[in-house]
């Protein structure tokens, strides 16, 4: 992958994107646990229902105007299962839909082995009903947090490309099938696919080639790295429509409640133009020109950083808007996926490190909000609304100085522990009320 600054966590490789407008004088570093300041609170005047300190982020929305659309929050399931810091307390009552980190992606249900186990699945189901949210299914295929062992050994030498294609397809049948029935027709929305798209274009069709590893630079008989690609031996436009078919032939609810996504980083991408967007799109024309292959929706993640020079944080906000509109004239429901974002001081775009919690300025986190305001308000006005899933806030507190995702980053809309509420929550909240 080609990309801005990076970030490695559970074999995944994100680049951080935008910033915001011209940061003002520097402040002193403020404790972050105190409450956000009058000014950061959204304005709700003119709104139907009177909102205060305890109004749950999902209030500020219009859902006479947006009646599709759902906020949602990623979490731990076994923090949620057993309300760690009062999560599930929080989550119920500030979004809509939840989505598990990591519970389910392969690894977590597919042992060593192959052998099958969804119970935490099964158990964060009996939660999310308990609490009365709905869940987002993430992930059904991707290429990292899989057991290469244990697929690698399901092929030999001496196959063809037509029997390890086979193979691979029982295997994912077994997986998807499996992780249906522990479903059970209640999560109605999934990643169907996660993070096809790489940032090279090999063939020169000006369209960017799908992951794999050699452009990942990841040698095949590799096990400890958790990658597998199942389009290097099922193809490119197979493996996608194989995952697509086994999802809707097990799902177990009504056909057409299912909702299918092909979610993908970089989306928003100013350096190459919106490219990978752009080539998105293009494959999901592929996959879908076999006349049977049906992919609803696009999610883009937006793991994003909010910088201080005005000239690349406006480089990347009128990025977000054309990947908005393309996102728009393709049709499809539209997500945001993964949202977080981080703060970047100075001049430099790349090999810059956003900064620790500790260090960000109150006038910093004002600019942070602005720019969660920005992205959710140019959603609702570009995204039509009948195409509108959605926007999923992928950390809800800052990340603990030795998280394995964007450690000690201000990414949430929380302190740490669920301590206060921060200036980014209210920015969001403006966003959705479109203030």
């Amino acid at each position: 992958m080609k990309q801005a600054l990076k970030y490695i966590a559970l074999g995944i490789i994100l680049s951080a994107g935008a910033p915001l407008a011209s940061c003002g004088d520097d402040d002193e570093v403020i404790d972050y646990t105190t409450k956000p300041q009058e000014e950061e609170k959204p304005d709700t005047s003119g709104t139907k229902k009177v909102l205060d300190e305890n109004s749950g982020l999902k209030e500020y929305l219009d859902r006479d105007k947006h009646p599709m659309f759902k906020v949602s929050g990623a979490l731990d399931v076994t923090e949620f299962h057993n309300n760690n810091n009062g999560i599930a307390d929080i989550v119920k009552v500030n979004f809509d839909e939840i989505v598990a980190g990591n519970a389910m992606k392969y690894a977590s249900c597919v042992n060593w082995n192959g052998d099958l186990n969804y119970d935490r699945v099964k158990q964060f189901v009996a939660d999310a009903k308990a609490n009365g949210l709905s869940i987002y299914g993430h992930t059904l295929a991707w290429h990292s947090q899989q057991q290469p062992a244990y697929l690698l050994g399901l092929m030999s030498d001496g196959m063809t490309q037509a029997e390890r294609r086979e193979v691979l397809t029982t295997a994912m049948q077994k997986w998807i099938k499996g992780m249906m029935e522990a479903t059970d027709g209640f999560v109605k929305a999934w990643d169907v696919c996660n993070e096809p798209i790489s940032g090279k274009d090999g063939d020169g069709d000006g369209i960017y080639d799908l992951q794999d590893y050699d452009n990942a630079n990841i040698d095949p008989t590799s096990v400890q790295s958790g990658v597998f690609y199942w389009q290097y031996y099922m193809g490119d436009l197979e493996y996608v429509r194989t995952a697509v078919a086994c999802a809707r032939r097990y799902f177990k609810g009504k056909a057409a409640d299912l909702k299918l996504f092909v979610n993908d980083y970089n989306l928003e991408s100013d350096w190459d133009d919106n490219a990978k967007v752009k080539s998105l799109v293009k494959w999901i024309e592929k996959w879908e020109s076999d006349g049977v292959t049906k992919i609803d929706g696009i999610g883009t993640q937006m793991h994003i950083s909010c910088y201080e020079n005005a000239d690349i944080q406006k480089s990347i906000e009128d990025h977000i808007v054309k990947m908005f509109e393309i996102m728009a004239a393709s049709g499809k429901l539209c997500r945001i996926s993964e949202l977080d974002m981080g703060y970047v001081r100075g001049d430099r775009r790349w090999g810059a490190s956003p900064l620790k919690t500790a260090e960000v300025t109150a006038a910093e986190h004002k600019k942070m909000a602005e720019f969660y305001r920005f992205i959710v308000k140019k959603y609702l006005e570009i995204i039509p609304v009948d195409q509108q899933y959605g926007i999923c806030q992928w950390c809800l507190t800052d990340a603990p100085e030795k998280s394995g995702w964007r450690g000690g980053e201000p990414v949430g809309f929380w302190t740490e522990g669920f301590k206060e509420k921060k200036a980014t929550f209210y920015g969001f909240a403006n966003g959705l009320a479109e203030k």
